[in-house]
């Protein structure tokens, strides 16, 4: 339905939102949102997440209401003209078992202080799985710990136990001593242990590598003899990421570039984050059809980024050819405890498309969990 509006009818009474207690969203309208609800929306994200960067603008231009790969769905709770609580799927390039389509990705779910606890979000995300699903597009999610039982509920299914795990290749002592809670003067021995553990200097094979401000071309052709290619996820080829990072607002992205021969065999996107209670140089989308052109990846970036930064970090699906690329790379799994956040990847079944997406083998990168 294009418009829901639930009533109190008295204790016991049902809401047309199945599973709703209607005291609990008390006449409020759940309806579809478009860019006329832009300013309203942005200022729920800031209003719920401070310094949230979608409260720019620019941004949800970029991102939702210009996007090149298909409308955005989005669905609110309205209170008399206020949006209270909003749900967007943005449309992305993607692959399934081998078949192109297009794909939504659940992103900036948020509840206004005010209305948290009032059990909004479970019909709020309901409806916009629906809406995806009817249009012949899985939606993929990646929830943070406040919405994960939530979205549950609405029918996001967990692709992978345990979660998403993160690789590092730590710069030096300071971070690894912080995360362990130790004194300065273990740092110098701590800093050997770490170069002696996370080891990345081995040379590739007559690779040429070069550190670049634009993403390099041929990417369709390294897409498809890649891994990545033969795994489900983002189609991850030119047009991804030419919108996902060459046209972001701020371009706040550095690239990789390795070729064999004037080939290109490995690319990728990187960004400078604040991640694992640290600063970390994240690879947000890698491509490789070897592993030593991986490897030649971390190790361009350990010459020439990394200055201060605390190390090199990339997610991947356990199982997955990424999380191999990340051990072969010199990256080595971040221990749960060591890590601020748990990253937890799904997909909401389509029937037909992907009716069980446990059974899948995905490949999932950190530039899909919406960091912009």
């Amino acid at each position: 339905a294009e418009l829901r509006r639930v009533r109190s009818r008295g204790r016991g009474a049902r809401s047309d939102l199945t599973g709703v207690s209607p005291e609990t969203v008390d006449d409020l309208v759940l309806r579809r949102a478009g860019p006329a609800d832009d300013e309203a929306m942005r200022a729920l994200l800031g209003a719920a997440f401070p310094n949230n960067p979608k409260t720019r603008t620019a941004m949800t231009r970029w991102q939702w209401w210009d996007n090149p790969f298909g409308e955005t769905l989005a669905w609110v709770w309205d209170d008399g003209g206020e949006i209270v609580a909003q749900y967007v799927a943005i449309c992305a390039p993607g692959w399934i078992e081998g078949r192109a389509l297009t794909v939504t990705l659940g992103i900036d779910a948020a509840v206004a202080p005010a209305y948290q606890g009032r059990r909004l979000f479970t019909p709020l995300s309901q409806t916009l799985y629906e809406d995806s699903l009817a249009r012949g597009m899985p939606l993929y999610a990646y929830p943070n710990e406040q919405s994960w039982r939530g979205i549950a509920r609405a029918g996001w299914v967990p692709v992978s136990t345990p979660s998403v795990h993160v690789f590092v290749l730590p710069g030096g002592a300071r971070w690894l001593a912080s995360r362990l809670s130790l004194p300065a003067t273990v740092a110098p021995p701590l800093g050997l242990a770490a170069r002696a553990l996370f080891r990345s200097r081995r040379r590739s094979r007559a690779l040429e590598v070069e550190l670049t401000s634009l993403p390099p071309a041929d990417l369709d052709s390294l897409w498809l003899a890649s891994p990545a290619s033969q795994a489900s996820g983002i189609a991850r080829g030119a047009r991804w990421w030419q919108w996902r990072y060459d046209q972001h607002p701020d371009r706040p992205y550095q690239y990789v570039a390795v070729r064999e021969h004037g080939v290109l065999a490995a690319a990728a996107a990187v960004g400078r984050r604040e991640e694992l209670g640290g600063r970390f140089l994240c690879i947000l989308d890698l491509l490789a059809v070897r592993d030593d052109a991986a490897r030649a990846v971390v190790n361009a970036l350990a010459d020439g980024l990394l200055g201060e930064a605390d190390g090199v970090a990339l997610t991947a699906t356990p199982g997955s050819g990424l999380a191999g690329h990340a051990r072969h790379m010199g990256l080595r799994r971040v221990p749960k405890r060591l890590q601020h956040r748990d990253i937890r990847f799904g997909v909401v079944p389509h029937p037909t498309i992907v009716a069980h997406p446990a059974s899948l083998s995905w490949w999932t990168a950190w530039g899909d969990l919406d960091h912009i």
